[in-house]
């Protein structure tokens, strides 16, 4: 860019809210979502229940747009909606994992204390054992966004950690 044009293209911002912070777009995302990537893969497009629409209004949605474009072609490729409840529970704070019974438990270690790295690694291996073919879900559960998730499995692959 010139110099010039920066400084005029950064003088307008446009702020858009994460899609967690306008649950009532989410309907209309969704139905057109489903019209155009039904055109697309050549398929019918699969009602929109109201309890469907609840459900994803209360999930967090780490992903937005991109997530639900997930969940749509998801559903067009097998015929029918697969939505996952992760909504928060009260005591979540927000970017932390949701609080199960099962993710309560305590981290049972053998006779050797693992090294932080080493720990990182079992953590995510966890994730994607728990998760797998879902690197948002798995990211969302350790408390990681998708591009941190993604950035870490990098480098244990890479051996850096």
């Amino acid at each position: 860019f010139r110099r010039d044009l920066f400084y005029r293209i950064t003088g307008h911002w446009v702020t858009i809210p994460p899609l967690r912070d306008r649950p009532d777009d989410i309907p209309l995302i969704l139905e057109h979502l489903m019209n155009l990537l039904s055109r697309r893969l050549g398929r019918s497009p699969l009602p929109l229940p109201e309890h469907l629409i609840a459900q994803v209004q209360q999930m967090n949605l780490p992903g937005n747009v991109r997530e639900l474009e997930q969940l749509v072609i998801n559903a067009l490729i097998h015929g029918e909606w697969h939505v996952a409840d992760d909504a928060p529970q009260e005591n979540d704070s927000p970017g932390q994992p949701a609080n199960s019974p099962e993710e309560n438990q305590a981290i049972v270690f053998g006779p050797r204390l693992p090294t932080p790295p080493q720990a990182i690694e079992a953590l995510l291996q966890e994730a994607e054992r728990r998760y797998p073919n879902n690197r948002t879900r798995a990211a969302a559960s350790v408390g990681l966004s998708p591009q941190a998730y993604a950035n870490r499995l990098k480098r244990i692959a890479d051996g850096r950690q």
